[in-house]
C-alpha cells in the first residue's frame, strides 16, 4: 500500500514539474522570422524564451507570459481564442501595443507599462477581454488602454499616475465592485472619450459597469443630422 502511495506521489510531482516546464516567455516580434502578419494565433510570430529565439511552435497557451515590446504587435480578430497566463505589454524602455477587434482574450493578469520609459497601449474595438485577476495600467511608466466597442471585464484594477482608461460610446469595462472606481474616476485615470459622458452603474452580478454616452449637445446635432438627412431623402 505504501508503496502504491509513493508511486502516485512520485506520479503526481513528475506531471507538476513537466507542466511547469512547459510553460515558457514568448517575446512578440517574430525575431527568427521577422513579422509578416500581425496575428496574435500565428505561432512564427512569437520568439521562444527570449530576444532572436527561434519563433514558437504555437501561440501562447493559457500557461505562458507573452511580452509585446513593439508597436506592430499582436491583434485579436473575430474568431480568435487567445489566452496567457501573464500579459506583459511594454517594459524597460519599449513600447507595446496590443489591438482588438473582436474574438476573446482570457489572461490571469494584464501588466502594462512596467519600469522606467515604457508605453503600453491596448486598443479595444470588439470582442470580450477577460483578466482574472489584476489589470495594472502603468507600472512605472505610461499605458493606455482605449476602448470603443466590446467588453473589457476585470476582477481588479491598478492605475499609476501615467495609466489612463479611456471609454468611448460603445465600450464598456467591468470591474469588480469593491475596486476604487471613483478615486480612479476623479484622479482622470478613467475617463470619458471625445464629447461624452461617463456611466456608472451596477451590473447586477458583483461588478460595476462603466461605459460612455454622448454627451446632449452631441446627442441634439446627432439628432440634427438625421433630420437633415432625411428631409434630404
Amino acid at each position: 500500500m505504501k508503496k502504491n502511495v509513493l508511486l502516485l506521489v512520485s506520479l503526481i510531482v513528475v506531471l507538476s514539474f513537466g507542466s511547469i516546464a512547459s510553460a515558457g516567455y514568448l517575446f512578440w516580434g517574430g525575431e527568427a522570422v521577422p513579422g509578416t502578419t500581425t496575428e496574435w494565433s500565428t505561432a512564427s510570430n512569437w520568439g521562444l524564451n527570449g530576444w532572436g529565439a527561434p519563433p514558437a511552435t504555437s501561440a501562447p497557451t493559457s500557461a505562458d507570459t507573452p511580452y509585446v515590446t513593439r508597436t506592430n504587435g499582436p491583434v485579436i480578430h473575430n474568431g480568435d481564442a487567445a489566452v496567457a497566463q501573464l500579459l506583459v505589454i511594454a517594459d524597460w524602455g519599449l513600447t507595446g501595443n496590443v489591438s482588438m477587434t473582436g474574438g476573446a482574450l482570457n489572461v490571469d493578469s494584464m501588466q502594462m507599462g512596467f519600469g522606467t520609459g515604457s508605453h503600453g497601449i491596448f486598443n479595444m474595438s470588439g470582442g470580450n477581454a477577460t483578466v482574472a485577476g489584476w489589470l495594472m495600467v502603468g507600472m512605472g511608466s505610461a499605458a493606455n488602454v482605449n476602448l470603443s466597442g466590446g467588453t473589457l471585464l476585470c476582477a481588479a484594477i491598478q492605475c499609476s499616475s501615467l495609466g489612463v482608461v479611456t471609454i468611448n460610446p460603445g465600450g464598456k469595462l467591468l470591474i469588480w465592485e469593491s475596486a476604487p472606481i471613483n478615486g480612479y474616476i476623479q484622479a482622470h485615470n478613467i475617463v470619458a472619450g471625445g464629447n461624452s459622458t461617463l456611466v456608472v452603474a451596477p451590473n447586477g452580478d458583483g461588478y460595476t459597469s462603466i461605459t460612455a454616452i454622448p454627451e446632449p449637445a452631441t446627442l441634439a446635432l446627432l439628432s440634427i443630422g438625421g433630420l437633415l438627412f432625411r428631409r434630404k431623402k
